[in-house]
């Protein structure tokens, strides 16, 4: 990450910055950045974007 990104989420916010990176690891070890709404790992969140979520399985045949 460079000097331009936002170290904490608070700073992201005011800057308009919707990520932020501490350089500091998640919960799960990823060393990556963090939304500022959410302050979640970008990298947590990816598969429940996706529709991942282990132990779910997405449907697809439409509802009737």
């Amino acid at each position: 990450m460079t000097a331009e990104h936002a170290k904490t989420s608070t700073e992201a916010k005011a800057r308009g910055l919707s990520i932020y990176f501490t350089g500091y690891p998640c919960e799960h070890g990823h060393i990556a950045p963090r939304w500022a709404i959410s302050k979640q790992c970008t990298v947590c969140q990816a598969p429940i974007k996706m529709g991942r979520l282990p132990g779910i399985v997405l449907s697809q045949q439409p509802r009737q």
